[in-house]
């Protein structure tokens, strides 16, 4: 009887050790996303360092429903309706200006707020799931319009690189239109490409059952964040739920192991 009872034991410790690797293995995974803007430098390529840079999250992915949630901050000026549809990048970028001013207004908290370095680049890490809006603050000599993106982006990369636009004031020219960061006239392609100017047929979020559209011009249409849908097959971190079950069953084994030997001996 005391034997079966410390089986139970046995087993009832394994299990419980199992769920609870997991749900730690999975929620640090939901939050291991990172955001790279690269040459922040102004039109010789000389690097602007020291230039603030603030993200907020717009809208937070829901994996249970495989859709957007807008954040209580910005749920009075973007609805899902914006972000699962296709806009122009005209109209995105206006949509980020405007979201530039209420979080100025309402002067909202920005989730994280870096400075660029010396090489001219910045990062955002540990990012859920989701849309987020990046600002850069207010400097006399140099322009930056903000910048929609989201992670992952459409082809699942969790680590996003966003390229940015920056205009001397002193040319009297303006920035590109601060649309999406996964756009070609948001700033960047939504992956590293060293600098390189960002290839067409991007979009934001991860659309997975929609065609990639052409982006040639403002006029284009393109997706801020498709709703997302599971893909049949789709084995985008089944790595490390297999790392978590084998590593949990190595443990398990070991326990077993332990537990014949003692009642041997």
């Amino acid at each position: 009887m005391e034997k079966k009872s410390r089986a139970r034991k046995l087993v009832l410790g394994a299990l419980a050790f199992m769920m609870t690797a997991f749900t730690v293995f999975t929620a640090s995974a939901a939050g291991n996303n990172s955001i790279k803007i690269i040459n922040i430098h102004d039109t010789d390529k000389v690097p602007i360092p020291d230039w603030e840079l603030s993200i907020y999250e717009v809208a937070r992915f829901d994996a249970s429903t495989y859709s957007y949630l807008i954040t209580d901050d910005f749920g009075e000026y973007i609805d899902i309706a914006f972000i699962n549809e296709e806009k122009t990048a005209n109209e995105i970028a206006e949509k980020a200006a405007e979201l530039e001013s209420v979080i100025s207004q309402k002067d909202i908290t920005a989730q994280s707020t870096v400075k660029s370095d010396a090489n001219s680049n910045a990062s955002f890490d540990n990012l859920e799931d989701g849309l987020y809006i990046i600002c850069y603050s207010t400097n006399s000599k140099f322009d930056s319009s903000p910048s929609f993106i989201a992670v992952p982006d459409y082809d699942n990369n969790s680590a996003v690189t966003l390229e940015a636009k920056i205009e001397d004031k002193s040319n009297g020219g303006s920035t590109h239109s601060g649309g999406g960061g996964n756009s070609p006239h948001g700033g960047g392609n939504g992956n590293d490409n060293d600098g390189q100017e960002p290839e067409p047929g991007s979009v934001l979020g991860d659309s997975r059952e929609k065609e990639v559209p052409d982006v040639e011009g403002p006029e284009e249409k393109i997706v801020l964040g498709a709703k997302r849908t599971p893909k049949t097959g789709d084995n985008s971190r089944m790595m490390l739920y297999l790392s978590i079950a084998g590593f949990s069953a190595s443990i398990l084994f070991a326990w077993i192991i332990i537990y014949v030997k003692r009642n041997r001996s």
